[in-house]
Order: structure tokens, then sequence, then C-alpha cells
């Protein structure tokens, strides 16, 4: 089964401070659901819903789908 993965790294440490395991199809459906005023909250973090629907969206996909670097910390997604 696919799960959508999130590595949160603070800056300078090496190990992700949190780790957080979804499986892709809840993950799928949470993004079918969310209320349409989460978007644009989103958006003004830096991330596109759209966009991230369609990356969840195609199957077989693997690997790192997304790195967001922050001033204090980095957020890699990844499916596994």
């Amino acid at each position: 089964m696919a799960t959508l993965k999130v590595d949160i790294t603070k800056v300078g440490e090496t190990a992700p401070s949190t780790r957080i395991a979804v499986p892709l199809a809840v993950a799928r459906l949470a993004l079918k659901l969310m209320p349409a005023k989460a978007g644009p909250l989103l958006e003004q973090h830096g991330i596109l819903v759209a966009d991230w629907a369609a990356r969840l969206a195609k199957e077989g996909v693997r690997g790192r789908i997304a790195e967001i670097r922050r001033s204090a910390e980095t957020v890699i997604v990844s499916i596994e």
C-alpha cells in the first residue's frame, strides 16, 4: 500500500523532528473533502492544492514529490 510521508527537519539538524505517514488513499480523500476556503490559506504558505491533487492522483508515482524550504525548517513530502 502506498504511503504519503511528510518529514520536517529543523535547520542545522540531520534527522527529522517530525515524521508523518498517511495511507495515500486517505490523503487523496482528504484533498477531496477539504473545505474550499482552506485552499487560499494553504496557497499563502506556498502549497498549491490543485498541484498536490494532480500529483496524488497519478497512479504509480513514487519518491520525493516536494521539498519546501522555510527559514526554520525543511519539509519533504514523498510517496513510498
